[in-house]
């Protein structure tokens, strides 16, 4: 009995120090169902042949997505979060849709090294802006693993990058350094094919005026660096994607916030399906964005909290190889369409699913408003157009374009 006594008075000794080292802890998470009915989500078309087939893409399926999340202060300054996550199609139990995922796991240490600078470390969430050109979501329509994948990848819940981000708070500016690995790709082996890694690196500054309009004004440099290309073979360089870019929004009047964004890529963009001479291309490619968002102010219209949203969208196309406005005086070639990087915007709609970010103008009209206490109605209107017209391939001098490709719901 002694011996018995002593031994448990041991184990709560040890666990003392852990114990009191967790000054709080939070659970949270959420259920949530959707019943997912698709018909001709590629257009008619059917890419195994020049005919059309309506029946191509149709999915009739429910989805439970299950997230479960814990956040622990372990002292003043450091933090912890686990999250786990569960995506699933009904009755269809596999190993992939019957897993439990780690979906968020990070520690974040505040004050670090001296009091502006909090570092945060792992699986993490993160979004600048208005995610128009990062978000750790990453491009929104697709998922590399899960119960969704190959299923419904556009409406994925797994939404986190492994990265090392350091924040420096100097109220009003804040300054934020992100490093993120994308993909490991080959991890184990010989030779130099663990060379082959897809990263993420950035810097953001984040500027509150002050002034009566509420202005912020926002500046950044993303590079994306994808050296798996190399592998292909002798003379293919990395896939390399330099983002500088400026956001600015202001409450002009009462009740009316505008914002516009401008960024610009270079680089170099590989084409593996020509020879190593003419697979490297210089990258050349702008977009835009002005978002004007109004809640009417008026007494009248109070109750039903009316709001209305209109987004103009641009992002530059490529017109092929054979378009001349892809070459310099000196001959070389130019690749001149937008890259996505991780944009996250217009998740859950159908354009968003079935194209990339590139070679167009979106033009969206939102209007929303509140009948009842906890009810939004809301009615959209998009509009999209093509930056680059797409070329006739059956006439060779009008050349190609790659720009346009369906992503189906599937991946």
């Amino acid at each position: 009995m002694r011996k018995l006594l002593f031994a448990v008075l041991a184990v709560a000794v040890m666990a003392m120090p852990a114990a009191a080292s967790v000054q709080n802890i939070k659970v949270s998470g959420d259920i949530e169902s959707t019943l997912l009915v698709r018909d001709q989500f590629d257009l008619g078309v059917d890419t195994s042949s020049t005919t059309r087939n309506v029946d191509q893409f149709y999915q009739n399926l429910m989805i439970t997505q299950t997230r479960l999340r814990v956040d622990a202060d372990l002292t003043d300054n450091v933090a912890a979060t686990v999250a786990l996550i569960n995506e699933r199609v009904w009755d269809a139990e596999t190993s992939a849709t019957t897993d439990i995922d780690l979906n968020l796991a990070y520690v974040t240490l505040r004050e670090m090294l001296y009091s502006p600078l909090t570092v945060t470390i792992g699986r993490q969430n993160f979004a600048y802006g208005n995610s128009f050109i990062i978000d750790s979501a990453g491009t929104n329509n697709t998922v590399s693993a899960g119960g969704l994948s190959g299923v419904a990848e556009d409406l994925t819940k797994r939404t986190a990058l492994d990265a090392v981000r350091m924040v420096l708070d100097y109220n009003p500016l804040t300054i934020d350094v992100v490093a993120a690995k994308v993909d490991a790709n080959t991890v184990l082996g010989a030779g130099h094919s663990h060379d082959d890694d897809v990263d993420l690196f950035g810097i953001n500054a984040n500027w509150n005026i002050g002034d009566e309009l509420s202005t912020t004004v926002e500046s950044y440099f993303w590079a994306k660096i994808d050296q798996s290309l190399k592998e292909t073979g002798d003379g293919y360089k990395a896939d390399t994607v330099y983002t500088p870019g400026v956001r600015a929004s202001a409450n002009l009047l009462d009740g009316l916030n505008v914002s516009g964004e401008l960024a610009w890529q270079f680089g170099t963009k590989v084409q593996t399906s020509v020879i190593p001479e003419r697979a490297n291309l210089d990258r050349k490619a702008a977009a835009a964005q002005i978002i004007a968002n109004y809640q009417l102010p008026f007494e009248k219209t109070k109750e039903l909290s009316p709001v209305f949203t209109s987004v103009y969208t641009y992002v530059s196309g490529d017109s092929g190889p054979s378009d001349g406005e892809n070459y310099a005086d000196d001959n070389d070639e130019f690749y001149t369409a937008w890259d996505p990087m991780f944009e996250n915007q217009s998740g859950g709609t159908i354009y968003n699913t079935l194209l990339n970010l590139t070679n167009c103008h979106v033009l969206g009209l939102t209007g929303q408003i509140s009948p009842l206490e906890d009810v939004t109605a809301s009615l959209a209107w998009t509009g999209l157009w093509l930056d680059k017209e797409l070329k006739d391939i059956s006439d060779p001098d009008k050349g190609t374009s790659t720009i346009l490709s369906l992503v189906q719901p599937d991946g």
